[in-house]
């Protein structure tokens, strides 16, 4: 059964690694309908899923409480996405200034959907930064029959969602003459609440594995040196995300949000981690004697950097919900940060997979799995590109 799950593992790996080179020569709109749409792709999550959960049941996972909420945590998100994907509503919705409407284009099959209200836009403009040709905005200002008996205007911009009865409202694009506005319109009224609901016990149950006394993290602590060589790893990646923040031109609208500073603080902490963990391993190599310790080394940092990757992830799909209205768009830089997440996960099961508690395996294997983290931050960005081309 282990080894039957390794290898759906795998698949899906490769599977989400050939579909982003996939998209790059056919687009976005077939490798959604061919691959991460598609009958059997959903069907290999669930089957995964189902398998995992029974496994954690014969190895009586639950009995470690920390450990159990965290596998639980991403059956309540993966259980949120397919509720999304099969009951949520997306589109598109154009109006211009003066214009009336009560129905948006649906995005899979273009048809005409009806809302339960009207909206109207007064008005459209853009902001710019102070002194500066730089958009920094898109604002729509728009009047919705319900409230107020349509009296009352509402902003809609960057970052700045309007939601009613359940149909949530976010600007999207916008005419030449700025004239008229382009809102994405999303009817989600379950899977979103309970992916955060996912997020939300993802956060708590890492903070609890870091904490908890018996866990293996705290174990590897004592070591004092090992303490020492966190809080440094820890700072250094502080700063390195210090740098490149200053080194930042005035962002695009998009990008002009509080949660920008979260996720990417932590997705840097966390490739600092995960780099070192790399130039460890090479080390591990240059000194025979000492690839246990280092090994242990390794172990210690591996928590914080896979929990600090996961939580910066999950922000940046809090963050994506809030400016495009979907937290998970399948974009090649999200698809490798998922798989870059996955193929550290692995390394933390050691009683299943044997071949981690080997100190000259494990070393090797953080070595390779670098790469993923490289064709992350840099690969996508030469090669595939994709909404995060600018990152």
């Amino acid at each position: 059964m282990k080894k039957f799950v390794l290898v759906l593992y795998i698949i899906i790996l490769l599977v989400l690694a050939i579909a982003t080179f996939v998209e790059y020569g056919w687009g976005s709109e077939f490798v959604a309908e061919y691959i991460y749409h598609s009958p059997l792709f959903c069907l290999l999550w669930c089957i995964l899923t189902l398998s995992a959960l029974v496994i954690g049941h014969r190895i009586r996972m639950w009995h470690q409480i920390s450990s159990g909420l965290l596998h639980l945590s991403f059956v309540v998100i993966l259980l949120g996405a397919g509720i999304s994907f099969l009951t949520s509503k997306k589109g598109m919705l154009h109006l211009r200034i003066g214009q009336q409407t009560f129905r948006f284009m649906e995005q899979e099959e273009g048809l005409m959907l009806d809302l339960p209200f009207t909206l109207s836009l007064d008005t459209f403009y853009v902001e710019y930064y102070p002194d500066s040709e730089t958009p920094s905005d898109y604002v729509s200002v728009v009047r919705c029959s319900v409230l107020n008996d349509g009296n009352q205007p509402v902003t809609i911009s960057m970052n700045r969602v309007f939601d009613c009865q359940g149909y949530r409202f976010y600007q999207a694009s916008y005419d030449e003459d700025e004239r008229g506005t382009v809102l994405s319109v999303n009817y989600d009224p379950w899977g979103t609440g309970i992916t955060y609901a996912g997020y939300l016990l993802l956060a708590l149950s890492m903070v609890y594995v870091l904490l908890d006394r018996s866990g293996k993290f705290r174990l590897l602590l004592r070591r004092p040196v090992f303490g020492v060589v966190l809080v440094v790893c820890l700072l250094l990646g502080g700063c390195l995300f210090y740098w490149c923040v200053g080194r930042r031109a005035p962002l695009i609208p998009v990008l002009n949000s509080p949660l920008l500073y979260v996720h990417v603080s932590l997705i840097m902490i966390s490739y600092t981690l995960l780099a070192i963990m790399s130039l460890n391993g090479i080390l591990a190599f240059c000194l025979p004697r000492k690839t246990h310790g280092l090994m242990m080394l390794s172990r210690m940092l591996l928590y914080p950097a896979v929990f600090l990757l996961g939580l910066g992830i999950f922000i940046g799909a809090i963050w994506a919900n809030v400016s495009w209205g979907r937290y998970w768009a399948w974009d090649p830089k999200e698809v490798w940060a998922l798989i870059t997440f996955m193929v550290y996960a692995l390394p933390f099961h050691t009683k299943s997979l044997v071949c981690f508690q080997r100190p000259t395996f494990f070393h090797l294997y953080m070595i390779l799995a670098f790469l993923t983290v490289l064709m992350t931050y840099f690969g996508v960005n030469f090669f595939l590109g994709g909404m995060h081309s600018y990152a």
